[in-house]
């Protein structure tokens, strides 16, 4: 059964069914709230620190206190697939290793890697061309341009242009450079680390039987698992 269908539940993705985890059948846990929204934007309190980490009044203070709360997200959750193991084990070593492994491809290094991509690519030079920062700059000082007559209907507008320099310019574009990326990428690198990543991972640790990844669990769509198919037939025939 495809990941599609899994969605059709209601989860985001491998990681956001518990059944779909590592082989639970129990229908009560058909979704893990670890990996349901809200929950899971406590994964990315760090890389929204780190794209506002140029801006003067977030600084390194704040952009660093913005990786607590992610780092208990990432504990809270790798505790909670130790603890729950796997259909046959609990306390499974191998279960935490694999969410271990997830957070820190899925919500550490690609998005902090493809933020700080973004706000590089967004303020560099571009041959004859020149940069980003340099042209909305040079726009918002032409008092005709459309975009200096926007700036001046926002709050304070007018005030912003008349202070306007060229490193306030540069730190806005690093920001949105790096709030823009997140949102648009954060659901898909979920998606490419599950894919790509996680089964060779999960096979290395021999979770390759149990893990159900790909398996929509039978309790959570209504469907009497075969085991306990057996179990009522000899009970009747008994």
């Amino acid at each position: 059964m495809s990941i599609n269908m899994i969605n059709k539940t209601g989860a985001d993705s491998f990681y956001s069914a518990k059944t779909v985890g590592f082989g639970s059948n129990k229908e009560e846990e058909a979704k893990d709230p670890y990996y349901q929204y809200p929950t899971r934007a406590l994964a990315y309190t760090n890389e929204v620190g780190e794209a506002l980490r140029p801006v003067p009044a977030i600084g390194n203070f704040w952009a660093n206190a913005l990786w607590v709360p992610a780092i208990g997200y990432f504990a809270a959750d790798i505790y909670d697939k130790y603890k729950k193991g796997t259909d046959t084990t609990e306390n499974d070593p191998r279960t935490a290793v694999s969410a271990a492994a997830f957070h820190t491809v899925a919500s550490i290094l690609s998005p902090v890697l493809a933020i700080k991509g973004a706000q590089w690519a967004a303020t560099r030079k571009y041959g004859d061309k020149g940069d980003l920062v340099t042209k909305i700059f040079t726009t918002l000082q032409d008092r005709s341009s459309g975009l200096s007559k926007f700036a001046e209907r926002l709050p304070s507008g007018e005030k912003m242009l008349r202070s306007l320099n060229k490193n306030a310019v540069t730190v806005t574009v690093k920001a949105v450079a790096g709030l823009a990326t997140l949102l648009v990428l954060a659901r898909p690198i979920d998606k490419l680390t599950e894919r790509h990543f996680m089964k060779p991972v999960n096979r290395a640790l021999g979770l390759d039987e149990n893990n159900e990844r790909h398996e929509m669990p039978v309790a959570a769509i209504g469907i009497t698992p075969p085991e306990k198919l057996l179990t009522i037939q000899n009970k009747l025939r008994a």
